[in-house]
Parts: structure tokens; sequence; C-alpha cells
């Protein structure tokens, strides 16, 4: 190898792959050894540690000046080839004429055009750069002739004059005005060239020799571009530089082509379209997941989340689009050498967001963000992706029959600190994984301490993850997005927990110089094995058996964290159908349960039922909630001012002013929500019938019971909460100051509306009374439409996979089980039968493996 004759620390070369073509590499020289580095090429680009270059000579030159490519070194010494690599491309020549589809990545061309071909897309399209233009793009690979050993190599270079004498290319130049205007010509000597240049008292002509390399005087260079591009800067003759090439005779072909009848363009096109129904298919086989994410590369509030199409091909690699119809790749992830791990809320105010950590770099990484809409879709692509990197890198194998699952809990309480700048200044905390954050409290002014009882959860976090780290930072201001001093840190490694173990203790931060302090945390660590969801069926049915004992037991024993099990419990009833039947039950127990004199306060806590309700309306309303609220809330975000009604926080010259605002765009909301009962999906209608008929029978002589307990979901767990905080529904991407308490006092009215409430509590609410009382048959009618959905709804196909749910609530149940069994019915008795022989088929399945007993 060539690397090994050097031997000097930051030599490199630049190779391509023997087996595969579109492939190169970068071996390089570093402190530690010899290092190999992948490049990509994939419809024109190369990509490299997550970065796309349009050649290899930028990479080497980002590499060579702008960033390292090894923690603290960059490449230095080239080694040459032994020998020059004078273009070895193949070279396509148009035998007719085409015209572009619009708003595709085509080319248009002549006949008789030269092009290079960069990639074979498929067998109907080839990927190539215009000897003519430039440009680069699609062409059908029918209308073209291999002309690779035919023409000469610089053939349809728009300086290039192909079978041209030299008179002829001598009065061309001599009768062009513009000083510096060239052309180049073939001599009739093989391997030499001459370049032709109109100077100031006429033509000037200097030859190119074709050897190893090309040389014009004694100087080489890779080829004839490389030779006018550094003329076009520097003089070739006095004063004088390239200018503009000569135009070309329109008539001059550098091959006679054959022509084309009629009939065989016909056959020619058939033959194409066939051509391109069996690459479409091809391809399609090929994509293991397709659809749009939103992609961001920096922890900013200035970098804007940008879409992008993303296809997951079955070669794990990840290729992003600017839209479907898109050809050429903008990014481009080799999934080998990824790690994904889920982003908190914290971090950007929106939910389903991950990382993606690129370590091709070795021990530089790239990362960027990715977020999905919904939660289904981000579990979605969450498990194609994080499946296809851990089979690309040889950590789970193809067949195997289980996956291990780590979360952690990590609650960060309070801090103490010691030392200048840290006992008045507002402080708040970053949670990292590995060095990356993931997760951040709010900024908080400090009393005695400084206190957050924030917690923070990660699941499904990758096996490669060693590291978690929690950092203090104090503020000059209370902005958010304004910078932090680093005050010290705590590191938790993750290898020397145990599963199940649990966090609760004071931690000594390592402070930088002159600050001492102290951070308390709580939380738990898990690593869990998961069987697929077969594995699972005694399990579930016993979980969801109609006399619902396990389900209140669960419920019982987990009572301190109902939002993970209503989560789990919605995704597992969904994946079965028993949506419908189970959770109208649970509530219709919740209410047989209830006090008569308690009807009032029924469905407002949280329980089993509404937290089962409040998972379902966010997993299937996701889309109604957006297209009722989205154009009324960015409207009410664009006002210049807060519409601020309470004359004890505005001036009385502005109450009227911003009541008439208020009123318009609460007038244009309800509207809006009257007319959406179609578009709210068939099984919360059917819930919202079945509950309504419950509390009806139960107080027959209060006519609107019925109607408050479906407003209750509704409004007042739904509708009202999306309007307060957009972001958390991923409505809106930021939300100003101002504008929280105008889309509060909108969701008051909203919620005052829902419950009939004609006078409000407070005084200033109260210049709504016309507007309620005038609203309040409309609102009863609204109700009784979306609450009348008899039949039993049907379930759409999903793509969602349970195992993880029901794999936590089996481990759930080993933890108590012990405590269970005593005074367990037999209902709970099979349900922690089943759970005892999933253990023991995870202890078979593993086959020594991490199985922890419980």
């Amino acid at each position: 190898m060539r690397l090994t004759e050097i031997l000097t620390p930051g030599a490199y070369l630049v190779r391509q792959s023997v087996n595969t073509p579109d492939t190169y590499s970068i071996s390089f020289i570093s402190s530690q050894g010899i290092i190999h580095f992948r490049i990509m090429f994939y419809t024109g680009s190369y990509f490299i540690g997550g970065r796309r270059f349009t050649c290899l000579s930028d990479i080497v030159g980002y590499y060579i000046s702008y960033s390292t490519i090894v923690a603290s070194e960059t490449l230095i010494i080239p080694v040459p080839p032994k020998q020059a690599l004078i273009n070895i491309q193949t070279r396509i020549i148009a035998t007719d004429n085409y015209v572009q589809n619009l708003e595709t990545e085509e080319l248009s061309f002549r006949r008789g055009d030269i092009f290079v071909i960069l990639s074979e897309i498929n067998e109907a399209w080839y990927w190539v750069k215009s000897n003519k233009t430039g440009e680069t793009g699609m062409v059908p690979r029918d209308l073209f002739m291999d002309v690779t050993t035919k023409i000469d190599i610089c053939a349809g270079k728009p300086w290039f004059h192909e079978n041209i004498d030299r008179d002829t290319a001598l009065e061309l130049v001599s009768r062009e005005k513009r000083i510096g205007s060239f052309l180049v010509r073939a001599h009739e000597t093989v391997n030499v060239y001459v370049l032709i240049v109109r100077g100031v008292s006429g033509p000037l002509k200097f030859k190119i020799l074709k050897e190893d390399y090309y040389f014009l005087g004694k100087r080489p260079y890779n080829s004839i571009e490389e030779i006018l591009k550094h003329y076009k800067k520097e003089p070739i003759h006095e004063q004088i530089c390239l200018g503009f090439p000569i135009p070309k005779r329109f008539d001059c072909l550098p091959i006679e082509l054959p022509p084309i009848a009629q009939e065989d363009r016909e056959k020619n096109l058939k033959a194409f379209k066939e051509k391109l129904r069996s690459a479409k298919i091809r391809e399609r086989e090929m994509i293991v997941k397709a659809g749009t994410l939103t992609r961001k590369e920096r922890i900013s509030f200035r970098t804007k989340w940008k879409p992008y199409y993303v296809q997951l091909h079955k070669d794990h690699k990840v290729i992003f689009k600017d839209n479907e119809k898109a050809t050429k790749a903008k990014h481009l992830l080799d999934l080998k050498n990824c790690s994904i791990n889920h982003v908190h809320h914290s971090m950007f105010f929106r939910d389903h967001i991950f990382l993606v950590v690129d370590y091709s770099l070795s021990q530089k990484r790239t990362h960027l963000f990715l977020a999905c809409q919904t939660k289904e879709e981000y579990e979605v692509w969450f498990d194609a992706l994080r499946t296809a990197g851990d089979l690309a890198s040889g950590k789970t194998q193809p067949n195997q029959q289980y996956k291990t699952i780590r979360n952690l809990t990590i609650g960060v309480q309070s801090c103490e600190m010691q030392g200048a700048g840290t006992n008045y200044s507002p402080g708040y905390c970053m949670i990292s994984l590995d060095g990356f954050n993931l997760g951040r409290t709010d900024i908080v002014l400090p009393m005695d301490s400084y206190k957050w009882d924030k917690e923070f959860t990660f699941t499904n976090l990758s096996g490669d993850l060693s590291t978690i780290s929690v950092k203090f930072f104090t503020k000059g201001n209370l902005l958010r997005n304004a910078g932090g001093v680093f005050q010290g840190e705590i590191t938790l490694y993750l290898n020397a927990l145990t599963s199940h173990e649990k966090i609760d203790n004071w931690y000594k931060l390592n402070c930088k110089t002159g600050v001492r302090g102290k951070l308390k945390l709580k939380g738990n660590f898990q690593n869990e094995v998961v069987l697929p969801v077969k594995e699972y069926e005694v399990f579930q049915a016993a979980l969801l058996d109609e006399s619902l004992v396990a389900l209140h037991t669960l419920d019982s024993i987990k009572s301190d964290d109902r939002n993970s099990l209503g989560a789990s419990l919605v995704k597992i009833m969904g994946c079965c159908h028993s949506t419908h039947i189970l959770i109208p039950k649970i509530m219709a127990l919740e209410v047989k349960r209830s006090l008569m004199d308690a009807k009032s306060s029924l469905f407002r806590n949280t329980t089993l039922a509404t937290s089962l309700m409040d998972h379902l309306m966010r997993t299937v309303g996701n889309v109604y909630i957006k297209d009722i609220l989205s154009e009324n809330i960015t409207n009410v975000i664009n006002e210049s001012h807060s519409l601020e009604i309470d004359p004890l926080k505005t001036s009385e010259s502005l109450v009227q002013e911003n009541l008439s605002i208020l009123l318009h765009h609460i007038r244009l909301l309800w509207d809006k929500i009257q007319t959406s009962v179609k578009l709210i999906p068939k099984i919360l209608r059917y819930i919202f019938y079945m509950v309504r008929c419950q509390v009806s029978e139960k107080w027959p002589e209060d006519k609107l019971v019925g109607h408050r307990i479906v407003s209750c979901f509704l409004f007042l767990r739904f509708i009202c909460p999306a309007i307060t905080n957009p972001k958390l529904y991923s409505i809106v991407e930021d939300l100003p100051v101002d504008s929280y308490r105008s889309l509060t006092l909108v969701a008051k009215t909203l919620q005052n509306l829902a419950n009939f409430a004609i006078s409000p509590k407070e005084q200033y609410m109260r210049v709504f009374k016309h507007f309620l009382e005038d609203k309040q048959k409309e609102m009863k009618n609204f109700l009784d439409l979306i609450s009348s959905e008899e039949a039993v709804p049907s379930y759409p196909p999903m793509e969602l996979d349970c195992s993880n749910d029901l794999a936590a609530l089996h481990h759930k149940i080993q933890v108590v089980r012990d405590k269970l069994i005593p005074d367990a019915t037999p209902q709970v008795l099979s349900l922690v039968k089943a759970s005892d022989n999933i253990f023991l088929r995870e202890v078979t399945l593993c086959k020594g493996a991490h199985v922890t007993q419980l």
C-alpha cells in the first residue's frame, strides 16, 4: 500500500473502491495509525460524515483548511497516484432530441450532445453531467449510445471544436473581436491539443501535450479544464487572461449519427415506458420506509426546521430529497455508523424528535435532529431506523427473536451552589447523553437553592450510549436563547447501573475553579428484554379481560405513573381493535362508582379513564386539532400586541379595542369548530355517545349532564390545552410571550361556553356574557352532533408494534408479583402466570444474554 511507504502523520490519499464503483475512501495516517473513511457517491454528489460535497477535491479542501478529520488532526500531505487519472468516465452521445418534463430533475438535450455518466440510477435513467453546460441531471438511457472509445475525451465541451483544421481555427479566432476569446482543437499529432487565444495583434497558439498528465509548457495539470481555469485567473501571455470560448458551428458533430425513423422513435418510447414501469417497481421494493420528516442540524432558535422527503433503503442508507418526485439526494446517511436516540420535549418545545449521530469520521461526530408530526409516525420511523442501523452494524442478528430496550428516567430536583456569580443569578440544567444535549430544565431564580422538580424520560436508548451528564449553568438574564455560563456537572455511567436501579441522591458537582455545589437527582434505569409481539398474546388477553379487574389492579400499582400507563394501554388497545369496547367500560365503571352529588367533578381529575381518553384524543385527533386551530392561532400570534382585557393589566383605552379583536378571533374559531363535526374521528364520537348515555342514565333529571361530560373531554382536556400551548401539539414552532396571554383568553372564553357558564368567575371576563348567551344553543347542538355516533367504528390499517408497551407492563407485573399473589383474584392470577411464562421465554430465547430476575 502506498501509505505504508511514507508513514508520515498527516499523509493521505483518495481511492475508488474496486468492488463498489460508487464508493470512495480517504486513507489517512493519523497519530494512531492508518484510518480509512468512507465516501459515498449518489446522484452527482459525494457524502462523508453527514456532509454533502460536489466533488472529491472539495472534500480534501474542506478537511485541509476548515475542519479536522480526526480529533485535532487535518489532511496535510497528499500522496499522488503513480500516474494521472485521465478521465476514464463513460461518455455517451444523444441520438435524438429530448425536452425535460417540468418540475423534474431531467435535462433537455439535442441530438449530438455529449454527456458523462456519473451514476446509473436504474435501467431507465442515467445521472449525467453535460459536457456543454456542466449541468447535472437525469436522462433516458435509450436515447444514448456509448462513445467512450470513439470520440475525443474533450468532445462536447463548449470550448472544444471537433473536426476543425488549423486554418479554419485561426480564421475563427481572427474574426473574434474580444481579447482573450479562445478555442481548443485536436492537433494532427496524437495526444496533442492546441489552445488558440485572441491576442492584441492576432491569434496566439499554445501546445498542450497529453502524457501521464496534461502539460502546457513544463507545468503538469490533471485536465484541460484545469489549464483553462488556471489561465482565466492568471495571464497566459503578457496581460491577457482567457475570456469566453468561441461558439462552435451548429453542424459540427463529434461523430456521424445514423438517422432515426418515426417508427423507431415509437418503439424506443414504448421500450422506455416499460423500463420506467419496471424501474419504479424495483425502487419500491428497495425502499423500507418513506415519508416526510423535518430536519435541523443545530440547537438554535434561529435555524428553522426544513422538510425533506426521506427514504430508508434496504442497504441501510437514508436518503433526503427535496420532495417525493426528486431524484437528487440533498443528504445521505449510512446507518451502519449511526446512533439514534430520543430528544426530550424541552429542547425545542415540540415532541416526536430524535437525534441521529454519525460516527463515520471516527472520533469526530456529526449530528442532526429529525422530527415527525405524530407519535405513531415517530414510533414507526424510530423503530425502522434503529432496526436497520442495528442490523447493519451487527448489534443484532437478522433472525434474532428479541431486542433489548434501555429506558432512563432522570429527575432534576434541586441544586445548591457556593461561589462567585452563583448566589443570585438565574440558573438551569442541561441533560446530555454522551455529550449531546437532549433535555433542559426551565430557568429559575434561586431562593435558598435552585429548585426544578423536573423529570426527563428517555426511552429506547441506543446500546452504545455510555454516560449521562447533568450540567448546571447560570445566566445574566432570563431569556431562554441567551447564552449561559457553565458552573459544574455530574456524570453517571449507564453500564454501572443495574436494571430497575433507583437514582435518589445528592451528587457533588465537578465545578469550575472557585465554585462548589451539589445536585439532587431522582430517577431509575431500565434495561429490559422485549420479545416479538406474538409472545405476549396470552398476557395481552389477560390484561384486557373485559371484567377490567386486571386493568384496575395494574392502575392501582401504577397510580403514580398513569400517564405512561395510559399511553401504553391506548396503543395496545388500538393494536387489538378493542378501544371502543374497553374505554367505554372503564368510563361506565367510574360513573357507577361516583357519588350522586359528585357529577360536577366527574372526569375532572386524573384517573385511568381520563388518562386513556387524553392519550386517545392526542393519538387519533392530531390531524383534527391542527385543522381547526392552526389558522386561527396563527392569526392571533400575528397580532402586533397582547389582547389583554383585564383593566388591572392594561390601559382603559386598549380594553375595548382588544375586546373587539379578541371577539373577532373567538367567533372565527367557534365557526370553524361548529363545522368540524365530520372531521372528529369516529372512534371519539362513538365513545362520546357511550359516555353521554351512561351519565344521562345515572342523572336523568339533569338534561345537560351528558353535554357537560362530552365538552369536558373535547374542550377542557383537548381543544383548550392545545390553544394555550400550541407548541406542545406541534401546531406552531414558536410562541411569543404576548401571544400566550391572548390565547389564554381565547381558551377561557371557549371553555366557559363549553361549560354553559353565562357569568364567568373573573369580573373582566363578564364582557363576554352576551356572546356566551347567544352561542349556548349552538354549543348544545354541536355537542349533540358529536355524541350521536351509534355505529361501532372500523379501524384503519395501522403500522404499530405494541411489543415495547406489553414488555413494559410485563416487567412492572414482575416487580410487584409477590405483593399481588396473596389477595389476587383469578383474573389477576392469570395475568401473573402469563407474565411468569414470558420471563421463562425470555431466558430461553436470550440464551445467556442479560435477563434480570425481578
